[in-house]
């Protein structure tokens, strides 16, 4: 078999002819390849050649960003550290911060104060700081409610507190002037029935309402408490770095007094009380030893250039003593002599001793409206004179 063979040159080779290479020519690939419009270098890239990607810049882009406020987001909803945010906003969800919501608005913040309000006054008007409205429109409700609850809790493990621990903290600074204010209070509490369809059967009505209980303690420790008091009141106690001089008419501890009603309205009360100490002892089933129950107790007065334990600014028409559950008997002033009246309803008499028969001392004795006098024991010395009986012994 006669075999040629044929060197080729670099002109005679087609690639068209060889295998598997495709169809385009190296001219159709070279111009692919040199053309801009299909294949872009990161020099020449310009993104608002590209479809569908908008008309800013990525420096007009990063601007947007960067910048701060609603004149830039258009969104007050997205802030930056520092922002101010305006207008009204409804959120459809809880809100948290610094904590992940349980509740509708739930604030947390360690080792510092978590919620804080301040309002400037600064028009003659009439407004609250705070305002919590509560409406209670269920029908047929048969459970509670608490419109404001403020619960702390001690977990710690401490040791001898130099500071008060209080739960409820109130504090009315005045720091201006005023020619006159009619009334300054710290706190206020007020219950109004307001309602012109039907009408309220209550058990207890009661403005406020202080205990001290422990009746959560299940861990059976023994406690020490030297004085417990569900009420503490102090008129003045807080002049310790006061360097003014203060000019007080009166100056009360707790001061009661009970309004029976308005012009118009028809209020029937079988007892008016300024102070009811109910029993003291009226829960005294638990266990232990309660040595003395009293419901009254009043120290000596240690000041002052008259003092007085118990005073009683009356004159047999009110501000007496008056005893018994029928309130028969009577002690009071009139103003010159001191009454001691033992029936004012029913019957009774004045002994001296629970039996009448103890020692009464006294430099004189007047007797009026009676037929006779009896005494026993070793009487010596009887004199009358315009009607005073003087026994001595």
């Amino acid at each position: 078999m006669l075999e040629l063979r044929k060197t080729l040159t670099e002109s005679d080779i087609s690639h068209l002819s060889i295998n598997d290479v495709g169809t385009y020519i190296h001219a159709q690939i070279d111009d692919h390849i040199d053309n801009g419009l299909i294949h872009f270098t990161k020099g020449s890239i310009d993104h608002t050649g590209i479809f569908n990607i908008g008309t800013n810049a990525h420096t007009q882009i990063d601007a947007h960003i960067a910048g701060t406020g609603a004149a830039v987001h258009g969104d007050t909803h997205l802030q930056n550290t520092g922002d101010t945010s305006t207008g009204d906003y409804t959120f459809d969800g809880k809100v948290g911060i610094g904590i992940v919501p349980t509740e509708n608005f739930h604030v947390y913040k360690a080792n510092d104060i978590a919620f804080k309000t301040e309002v400037d006054k600064t028009t003659n008007t009439f407004f609250s700081g705070i305002r919590m409205e509560f409406v209670d429109s269920k029908d047929g409700g048969t459970t509670g409610f608490n419109n404001f609850q403020a619960i702390t809790t001690h977990s710690a493990a401490g040791s001898w507190y130099t500071q008060n621990q209080t739960n409820f903290d109130t504090s009315f600074l005045l720091t201006g002037k005023a020619t006159q204010m009619l009334t300054a209070r710290n706190f206020l509490s007020q219950i109004y029935i307001r309602q012109a369809d039907g009408a309220y059967k209550i058990g207890t009505l009661a403005a406020g309402q202080f205990s001290v209980s422990t009746a959560l303690d299940t861990g059976g420790y023994t406690h020490t408490i030297t004085n417990m008091s569900a009420l503490v009141a102090s008129a003045g106690g807080g002049w310790d770095n006061s360097n003014a001089t203060w000019n007080v008419t009166n100056m009360v501890g707790v001061d009661i007094t009970t309004d029976v009603g308005r012009a118009g309205a028809t209020v029937n009360v079988t007892d008016v009380i300024g102070i009811y100490v109910r029993d003291p002892f009226s829960n005294g089933a638990g266990t232990g030893t309660k040595t003395n129950v009293s419901g009254i107790k009043i120290d000596i007065p240690t000041g002052g250039t008259n003092k007085f334990g118990l005073w009683l600014n009356g004159d047999g028409l009110g501000a007496d003593v008056v005893m018994g559950a029928n309130k028969g008997k009577k002690i009071y002033s009139d103003g010159t002599d001191l009454i001691l009246d033992p029936n004012v309803v029913g019957s009774g008499k004045v002994l001296i001793g629970a039996t009448g028969d103890d020692t009464i001392n006294a430099g004189a004795y007047e007797v009026a409206g009676v037929a006779g006098v009896n005494f026993s024991g070793a009487v010596t010395n009887i004199t009358v004179v315009n009607g005073i009986v003087t026994a001595a012994s």
